[in-house]
C-alpha cells in the first residue's frame, strides 16, 4: 500500500505527457515485479490500439496495431476494467498475431481514461515463468489505474492550457507585427488620412499637410455632421453606409470653400 501511495504521488509530479507515459510503464511493471510492459494509445478514429512504448520483450513489437475488440485488449474494452490472462497459450481470444510468442506465459492489462474516456493500457506481463498474477495483484492494478488516469488527464490538461497560451502569445505577436506594418504604411501616404467609426465620429488622423479645414480639437471625438456643412455630412454618411453593406471602396468629391478635397 504505502509503495502504491508512493508511486501515485510520483505520477502527480510529472507533467509532460509522453514522460509521464514511460513513467506510468516503469512504475506498473515494478509494482507487479516485471520487467516487461507495454502502453497502448487507442486510435478511435481508426478503432485500433497501437502499442507507442514498450519494454522488455515487448520493445520487438513497438508499433503493433490490434484491433480493439481482439486479444487482452479487448476484454479492457468492454469492460473498461483491468484484464488478467493468467494461461495466455489457452486463451482463445488472443490476437492471432501474438500466438508466435510463446515465451508470453500471463498477461495483465489496466485502462487510462481522460475525461472518462478511455485513451489507452498499460500491459504487463510475465515471460519464462510459472508466475501468475494474484487477486491482490490485480485490485492494485485497479488503484494503481485510478492514479495513472488522474495523472495522465491533468497532464492533458497543462499541454492544452500551454498550446492555448501558445497559440493566444502568437496570435498577439502576429498582431503587433501588423500594427507595426500598417502604421508604416500610413505614416509613409503622402494623403491625409481620417478614421471615423460607423457613426461617422472621428476617432484619429494623419496629415503631412499642415492645412486642414479645421483643428484636430475641433473634430476629434465629433460627427461629421456637427464638424463639415450639412450636405456634405450627408454625402459621407451615404458613403459609409455603402462601405459596411458593399464591403467595397467607395470614393466622394466634395469641395469645402472652393477647394476641392477627396474622402
Amino acid at each position: 500500500l504505502k509503495s502504491l501511495q508512493e508511486t501515485s504521488l510520483g505520477l502527480m509530479q510529472q507533467n509532460d505527457i509522453n514522460q509521464l507515459l514511460e513513467d506510468i510503464l516503469q512504475r506498473a511493471t515494478r509494482l507487479l515485479g516485471s520487467e516487461h510492459g507495454y502502453v497502448y494509445e487507442f486510435d478511435a478514429q481508426k478503432q485500433v490500439f497501437r502499442r507507442t512504448l514498450a519494454i522488455g520483450f515487448y520493445v520487438r513489437d513497438l508499433g503493433r496495431e490490434i484491433p480493439c475488440d481482439q486479444g487482452v485488449v479487448g476484454l479492457v474494452y468492454r469492460t473498461r476494467k483491468p484484464a488478467v490472462v493468467n494461461d495466455y497459450a489457452t486463451f482463445r481470444a488472443r490476437f492471432p498475431a501474438a500466438a508466435q510468442y510463446q515465451e508470453i506465459k500471463a498477461v495483465a492489462q489496466i485502462p487510462l481514461f481522460v475525461e472518462a474516456q478511455l485513451v489507452g493500457t498499460i500491459g504487463i506481463g510475465h515471460l519464462n515463468t510459472e508466475r501468475k498474477f494474484t487477486a491482490a495483484e490485480v485490485e492494485v492494478l485497479e488503484q494503481f489505474a485510478i492514479s495513472a488516469s488522474v495523472a495522465l488527464e491533468r497532464a492533458r490538461l497543462l499541454a492544452s492550457y500551454r498550446q492555448e497560451l501558445h497559440e493566444k502569445q502568437a496570435a498577439v505577436q502576429a498582431l503587433r507585427r501588423a500594427e507595426v506594418d500598417s502604421q508604416a504604411i500610413i505614416n509613409a501616404l503622402p494623403d491625409q488620412l481620417f478614421v471615423l467609426d460607423r457613426s461617422g465620429r472621428f476617432l484619429d488622423y494623419r496629415s503631412h499637410d499642415k492645412e486642414l479645414y479645421a483643428p484636430p480639437s475641433q473634430f476629434i471625438g465629433r460627427t461629421l455632421a456637427e464638424v463639415l456643412p450639412v450636405e456634405i455630412a450627408a454625402q459621407a454618411m451615404q458613403c459609409i453606409a455603402r462601405l459596411h453593406s458593399e464591403a467595397d471602396l467607395q470614393c466622394l468629391h466634395i469641395f469645402i470653400d472652393s477647394m476641392r478635397r477627396y474622402t
